[in-house]
């Protein structure tokens, strides 16, 4: 039996996540009722990292103008990444590596040419690994490649911006943490918070984490984590001042014997983190190794606990639990936002082709359409385990054993066989992805995962490639740095006041 219209939605949670959520759905259901409950607690300081899908649906779902993200939000750009990872011990993974494209004077795709690895298959390749952020057209002017990049993004100015854009859209903002909820048949009737108020919807949209006293008070909660062994399960983030030194135009992630640690860039300040796992570094020891690289912390250093996995049964009654209440994969991938946003894409898509009245069958596309994007995720990070050579500490060696990609075990094996070539389109899991094979057959090559038999090259193809390589070498070392693009970028705003209205 269909629910009834789906007219007041409500969403709960707290920074970014939750305004970032309200917004989503204000601008792709303008005519229904959104509510915003936010929940108390400042995000941690040390930011994240996000994939180009970001950037791109800020500018076009949410309607935001370049020149407001850049005002308001202050995020720095990401190339991709630098990965002291792999079987090559280090290489350079950019959002832009096209593997299965023929470039021009070759018959040959990339991912056969790029035995060595992308570093410079690519503009962005080139640049990232020159430690530049944009090209130079013959007249010396800077070329911006928005397009195909991520943001490194700092949580306070990000979520001013979500704040201020779901006040000009007519989001109802309220503030305060779920003291309680009644229900009835349909599920939740209504939450109480902390300071009295009673708030109810047609549906709730719980951005709350996986212990969100919303999802988890109807029938069928539960959240698997059966399936991510061999993953860090803790970590420390700190910040320190910038000073001096240089942005670097994509995320840092480097391989200890403990786990990894990454590193993500403000403007005035850096992020660090450190991932491990308690059964083999302690939580005092793994704090010491995050202090070890920040030196000076402007704050106490957080402390994380990765309960990593999924919910079966996301949206149960009218209650639908997104981003990390929904599923919670480590970020070595920078995919927690991009995630977020693929959820509400699907709901939204749900709505409007059942006129906001979405039944059993609807709930249950949802289910497979987020369970898809899971596994293929959770694969992706279980495969950069499997691959990790970069330590033979005892850590390593129990997560590369332990870890154990199963979705995409076809797809992989028939990698191993022949490289990239285009039959493993035939063995992706899913269709659509949510990465995609570029991006999979990226973090392969750069991995150096071994390929059993890889095609012979023609002649002509072996010098043409090498000549790319030259050109894209070459572009990369007559790139900008991010200092120079960031003073054009900002020069012009220098007048405004961040508090300017948007929209």
């Amino acid at each position: 039996m269909d629910m009834k219209a789906l007219q007041t939605l409500l969403v709960a949670g707290p920074l970014p996540d939750a305004p970032l959520a309200a917004l989503f759905l204000k601008r792709t259901l303008p005519e229904r009722s959104v509510t915003l409950l936010l929940n108390p607690g400042d995000p941690d300081p040390a930011g994240e990292a996000t994939t180009p899908l970001v950037l791109q649906q800020l500018a076009t779902t949410f309607g935001l103008a370049g020149n407001d993200i850049h005002r308001i939000a202050r995020p720095l750009w990401s190339l991709g990444f630098r990965m002291q990872w792999g079987r090559r011990g280090r290489h350079v993974r950019a959002f832009d590596s096209p593997v299965f494209a023929v470039p021009q004077g070759l018959i040959t795709p990339v991912g056969q040419l790029a035995r060595k690895g992308l570093e410079h298959a690519s503009p962005a390749a080139a640049l990232l690994d020159a430690g530049k952020l944009f090209p130079k057209d013959s007249r010396g002017r800077i070329q911006p490649i928005e397009n195909v990049c991520g943001l490194q993004i700092d949580p306070g100015p990000f979520s001013d911006l979500l704040l201020q854009a779901c006040k000009a859209v007519g989001v109802a903002i309220h503030h305060g943490a779920v003291a309680g909820v009644d229900r009835d048949e349909d599920g939740i009737h209504r939450i109480r918070t902390e300071g009295g108020e009673e708030l109810s919807a047609d549906l709730y949209l719980d951005a709350c984490g996986k212990d969100s006293p919303l999802r988890s008070a109807l029938p069928g909660h539960a959240w698997d984590e059966a399936s991510t062994a061999g993953l860090c399960t803790r970590a420390w983030t700190a910040v320190r001042r910038r000073g001096s030194e240089a942005v670097r135009t994509g995320v840092t992630i480097e391989t200890i014997d403990e786990g990894w640690r990454w590193r993500i860039e403000h403007l005035d300040t850096i992020g660090f983190g450190l991932a491990y796992h308690p059964d083999f570094t302690g939580d005092d020891e793994a704090r010491r190794l995050l202090l070890d690289k920040v030196a000076d912390p402007l704050h106490e250093p957080r402390h994380h606990h990765w309960r990593q996995g999924h919910h079966p049964r996301p949206w149960e009654g009218n209650v639908l639990a997104v981003g990390d209440a929904a599923a919670f994969i480590e970020p070595l991938g920078s995919m927690r936002l991009p995630l977020l946003i693929q959820q509400l894409h699907s709901l939204t898509r749900i709505l409007r082709e059942k006129d906001a009245m979405p039944g059993e069958a609807s709930r249950a596309l949802y289910f497979r359409m987020t369970h898809d994007t899971w596994q293929e995720v959770r694969d992706f990070v279980l495969t950069h385990y499997r691959e990790n050579h970069a330590s033979d500490s005892p850590w390593w060696r129990h997560a590369r054993e332990t870890a154990s990609p199963q979705s995409f075990r076809r797809f992989l094996d028939l990698y191993s066989s022949g490289g990239a070539h285009r039959l493993l389109h035939y063995a992706l899991p899913f269709s659509p992805c949510s990465l995609g094979i570029d991006a999979w057959c990226a973090a392969l090559i750069g991995l150096g995962v071994p390929v059993a038999q890889s095609p012979d090259l023609p002649p002509s193809d072996a010098v043409a490639w090498d000549r790319h390589l030259r050109a894209m070498q070459d572009l990369g070392r007559r790139g900008v740095a991010a200092a120079e693009v960031l003073a054009q970028v900002h020069r012009p705003m220098a007048k405004g006041s961040a508090r300017e209205p948007i929209f």
